[in-house]
């Protein structure tokens, strides 16, 4: 489960927040400002935002799967949530996966097979067609689960997250 700021590879489970410090991750003013401070164990912290760009969102978030509380910035990140841009024709080039951002419905389904999860889908309003689809593994470790979750609207790709716990 990678994903890609400036081209620098980060992969849930592994790296930790203090890896991407590092590696000159473009945090937003001051959301290192808590990086330091002490995540309880079984934890999953509050995001620490990415600059990625006008009307683009990058969420961080790190878990403590320690027996005791420790510093964010000594916990790996297991989330990352892209919320994209609403205005047509927008795009970034800070945050990318191992699939475009522009993936269609058809194509992802061709090629991860059918979401694990019952997808959704609402036509309701014409102006306005919303897709979820969401494909999971259940952790080892603890009761939640592995995920990778698309959202489109109006059949475009806008929002992406990506979970992992052991």
């Amino acid at each position: 489960m990678n994903f890609y700021i400036n081209g620098q590879k980060f992969t849930l489970g592994k790296t930790t927040l203090q890896d991407m410090i590092d590696a000159g991750v473009p945090f937003k003013d001051g959301e290192l400002e808590d990086a330091k401070n002490n995540l309880k164990s079984k934890y999953q912290s509050a995001p620490f935002k990415v600059d990625i760009g006008k009307n683009f969102n990058c969420y961080i978030y790190v878990f403590n799967d320690s027996d005791s509380g420790r510093p964010a910035n000594e916990c790996y990140v297991n989330e990352v949530s892209f919320h994209g841009s609403y205005t047509k024709g927008e795009t970034q080039n800070v945050l990318t996966f191992d699939f475009p951002l522009n993936v269609t419905i058809e194509d992802l389904k061709a090629n991860a097979g059918d979401p694990t999860e019952k997808p959704y889908h609402n036509e309701d309003d014409p102006k306005f067609i919303a897709d979820y689809l969401e494909w999971t593994k259940q952790g080892k470790k603890y009761m939640n689960r592995n995920r990778y979750r698309f959202e489109f609207y109006n059949y475009e790709l806008r929002n992406v997250t990506i979970t992992y716990f052991p």
